[in-house]
């Protein structure tokens, strides 16, 4: 992640999102060299059981209310991530939003 956010994604001011994965979760917020915010988001759950239990990432974008709301469901499970389900049981990193506004003046 480093080497593509100091050799590309932080040179562009239309760069605001950045989707990454390996062995982990989270997201963090970064300013870019424009000022832009580019909000990076790590997803990765192949350490748990069968391959990563069908997870997988959900984005809804709300223009009308310059959001992002991320949602991390299971496939396999049939259900959204709650905080008994793993090694990455940090709610916050599998449910939250990001502010980004959709459309500037």
């Amino acid at each position: 992640m480093e080497k593509i956010w100091n050799q590309f994604a932080k040179k562009h001011e239309n760069i605001f999102l950045v989707l990454c994965g390996h062995l982990s979760v989270g997201h963090k917020s970064l300013k870019g060299e424009n000022g832009n915010t580019v909000h990076a988001l790590l997803a990765d759950y192949q350490g748990l059981d069968y391959g990563g239990q069908g997870w997988l990432r959900i984005m809804k974008f709300i223009p009308g209310k310059d959001v992002i709301e991320v949602d991390t469901y299971s496939t396999r499970k049939n259900k959204f991530f709650g905080k008994e389900d793993g090694k990455y049981s940090n709610h916050e990193m599998n449910d939250f939003d990001l502010k980004y506004e959709m459309n500037p003046n």
